[in-house]
């Protein structure tokens, strides 16, 4: 009986111990996540503390651009891309990195035929461009109110390396008619 009250004694301790440190990791881990949003919004350490960060993790990180006017072939209003997100998704050496571009194109100026490209040129932090990505828009209707658009793929650079990006938008190429 002693022993089986002692086996419970150690137990309900070990369990106490298990749970204690389980509560700091995650405390530990809080406070490390939190200190790299901190860090990021100084220029001088963002990228620092974005690979210490993700040294040892994967992680996201997301870039924001302005609204842009896009035009068409006569360079007149044929809508506009709002909402601009970059993903950046940072694998840590396990798998190459990937990305995720995300925005709404409220389609406007009645032409919906014709091509446009979104051209996402991904830049360094000595603000030369790394990578360039070129996403087809989507212009198969009239998205007057809004359309969302969700492009991914596989960055052919380190995600580490992108401190910034800069968006722009063909005009119009081919035929253009009405909604």
């Amino acid at each position: 009986m002693i022993e089986t009250l002692e086996k419970s004694r150690r137990k309900a301790e070990g369990k106490a111990i298990l749970d204690r440190l389980t509560g700091t990791a995650a405390k530990i881990t809080a406070l490390l996540i939190g200190l790299t949003v901190l860090l990021t919004q100084v220029p001088l350490f963002k990228n620092a503390a974005i690979s210490a960060y993700c040294s040892f993790a994967s992680c996201t990180y997301v870039l924001t651009y302005p609204d842009i006017v896009a035009v068409d072939g006569s360079h007149s209003k044929s809508g506009t891309l709002r909402n601009i997100r970059f993903s950046v998704v940072d694998n840590n050496g396990k798998h190459p990195d990937t990305y995720v571009a995300e925005w709404t194109w409220s389609g406007s100026g009645g032409t919906q035929k014709g091509s446009q490209t979104v051209v996402i040129d991904l830049k360094s932090g000595s603000g030369a461009t790394v990578q360039s990505i070129r996403i087809g828009l989507d212009r198969s209707g009239c998205y007057y109110p809004g359309h969302e658009e969700r492009h991914d793929g596989t960055l052919a650079i380190s995600g580490r390396l992108i401190a910034s990006i800069n968006v722009a938008v063909t005009p119009v190429e081919g035929v253009q008619g009405p909604c």
